[in-house]
């Protein structure tokens, strides 16, 4: 059966802020309808956050006026263009002119959005992509109570980890406060995988700068680092790559073999396997692997050539291995935290299904500027929301999720940091304390620097960003480190696999940089590393654990600031070392034994 008629829609003007909207993607016309009578057609809806989309047909080929629709589209947005469609078998077509294939029909829902390029790739994720979620409204508004069990300061990798994992005991009452948005608002493009550069430097970055560098970053203007953080709700989880890799055993080791006791691996690894479901990996059937977790684990297939960097790979000693696994070395198959085709962030697949407990409570755009501490216990904390200076209090702990740069300046603007510093911008309490330095990473995956940086106070302001100082490359051995990986990866151009696709060095240096050197000595090497090496945004160590006896401490081994009480930091700062991989999974894993110790210390408390 074949039908011809014209559609009106309304659809969203903007569609790059909105690219979930949905146009008609089947229809059916009852044909015993009277003809030229306007009636709804079963359709998919488009919607907004405010706004349902109809969507009418109109038989027997009539344009209908304006004044037949029975609703007034909003403001914005704004009638279609009245297009020719057809019915053919129950399948709704239409027809389009093209400048490549002429006139042709085409299946509706395949029809996207021809305002430009972008609107057009955005419109297209939203027939492929489920219905954009958005929260309830006031979800984040809730009116503050005076009191809480436990505070926590960051909703990252980390923080949306231990405020879930805390409120699933139904008596305990929970606040997590997020100096950042929604990572649903505007819109949900932190939900689109690929899109991830896009949200550096946006509102949901808080988008830090080192000092001058002296040693790397040469080519850089002013030889700055731009540092990125999520400053979001989940934090780096919500704009980061999304790469999921735990790191090997000997990291996990060394930290306990140090005095960080209960971190050795196999002490962690059951709160990797806690956090993870890698049931669709190609090691779900692993006892390593974890396969009920929140956090969903997909193998992507980075590139097309990957089979021939896999078996190049095999030509030069390196086998198959499972990154996550014990012993990571070798190749692997790129493992990303995705769930149904989108970002599965610890906002989105932690925190989100439990915002309906009436126990948890959590505050979006509410800055904390200080832990407020009587006789050396942290009592609760003082933030500014929508210009408005707060003090809550914590019945039981504060809890410093913040990441690597906000937690240790929280706790220096509250007074615990090196002293002189302190005394220095006028910070002055009766409790200071030691801040750790903190040890950074540089590209091509420098696992394991030994260039140390430190972080410092610019001033006494809570609003200031503080003097980030990474000190790439300053230990002679990096570099040296450099020339070792450019050398190894220089044989992989000697294998059969690399060369039967003619895989060869593109030489990239530009006049003025590394050009007066032979190419391809070590010198050369050397020269680019110091110019054109940059940071992978892997930060660790600002309040580092350990033995209470080791003077480099900010935490203990149960993660509590040393010599305050009720006071725990619990995020990437508190790692010893840098993991041989990412530092999203292991701050995923710190969240989950955070929370696992504080239940555990409270219950023992009660237990006395």
């Amino acid at each position: 059966m074949k039908q011809t008629g014209f559609i009106i829609a309304c659809e969203y003007s903007i569609a790059v802020d909105n690219y979930n909207s949905k146009h008609a993607a089947y229809a059916s016309v009852d044909p015993s309808l009277p003809s030229q009578k306007l009636v709804d057609v079963k359709a998919e809806q488009c919607r907004d956050r405010f706004t349902k989309d109809w969507i009418y047909w109109i038989s027997e080929h009539r344009k209908p006026d304006k004044q037949q629709l029975s609703y007034s589209p909003p403001n914005n947005w704004f009638l279609n263009n009245y297009e020719k469609l057809e019915i053919i078998d129950g399948v709704l077509y239409r027809e389009i002119e093209s400048p490549v294939f002429g006139q042709f029909k085409m299946f509706f829902a395949e029809v996207i959005v021809r305002k430009s390029a972008v609107a057009s790739l955005v419109y297209f994720f939203a027939m492929i992509l489920p219905e954009r979620k958005v929260d309830p409204p006031g979800i984040y508004e809730k009116p503050f109570k005076e009191m809480y069990d436990y505070i926590v300061v960051g909703s990252g990798s980390a923080g949306s980890v231990v405020a879930t994992r805390l409120s699933e005991d139904c008596y305990t009452s929970v606040l997590l406060l997020e100096a950042g948005i929604s990572d649903l608002d505007p819109d949900d493009v932190t939900q689109i995988p690929s899109l991830w550069p896009s949200l550096i430097g946006s509102e949901k970055d808080w988008g830090y700068r080192s000092v001058p560098q002296k040693y790397s970053h040469l080519a850089y203007e002013n030889e700055r680092v731009y540092i990125a953080q999520g400053k979001v709700l989940g934090g780096s989880s919500s704009i980061n790559a999304q790469a999921f890799v735990r790191g090997s055993r000997n990291n996990y080791d060394q930290w306990e073999h140090e005095g960080t006791v209960g971190w050795g691996y196999d002490d962690v690894l059951p709160f990797f396997r806690k956090l993870e479901n890698a049931t669709d990996t190609s090691y779900g059937d692993s006892t390593l692997r974890g396969l009920h977790g929140p956090i969903v684990i997909k193998e992507i297939t980075g590139s097309i050539l990957q089979s021939f960097h896999q078996t190049a790979a095999m030509e030069i000693g390196f086998p198959t291995v499972d990154c996550n696994s014990d012993d990571p070395i070798g190749f692997c198959k790129n493992q990303m935290n995705v769930k149904d085709g989108k970002r599965c962030s610890t906002s989105t697949c932690y925190l989100r299904p439990a915002l309906d407990r009436r126990n948890l409570q959590v505050s979006l755009r509410s800055r904390v500027t200080k832990v407020l501490i009587r006789n050396n216990k942290a009592v609760g904390v003082e933030f500014i929301k929508d210009g408005k200076r707060r003090r809550i209090f914590a019945k039981h702990e504060v809890i410093l999720s913040a990441g690597f740069i906000r937690s240790p300046q929280i706790l220096m603007l509250s007074g615990i940091g090196p002293r002189k510093h302190l005394q220095q911008i006028k910070i002055v309490k009766e409790h200071l304390k030691r801040v750790a330095e903190d040890s950074f990473i540089a590209r091509m995956f420098l696992l394991q620097p030994r260039s140390k940086g430190n972080l410092r106070l610019s001033d006494n302001s809570p609003f200031s960003s503080p003097i980030i100082d990474p000190r790439y490359l300053s230990h002679p051995e990096d570099i040296e480190d450099f020339v070792r990986g450019i050398r190894l990866m220089r044989s992989l151009e000697q294998t059969k696999a690399w060369k039967s696709i003619g895989a060869t060095l593109v030489r990239q240096d530009v006049p003025g940089h590394c050009s007066e050197d032979i190419f391809d000595s070590d010198n050369y090497w050397r020269c680019i590393g110091r110019h054109f090496l940059t940071t992978a945004s892997h930060f660790i160590g600002t309040c580092r654990m350990g033995s209470v006896n080791d003077p480099s401490v900010v935490v203990d081994s149960r993660l509590r600031v040393i010599g305050i009480k009720n006071l725990r930091v619990a995020d990437a700062s508190v790692m010893r070392y840098l993991p041989s991989g990412h530092t999203n999974a292991p701050a995923m894993m710190i969240g989950e034994k955070a929370a696992d110790m504080i239940r555990r210390d409270r219950t023992h408390r009660y237990n006395i």
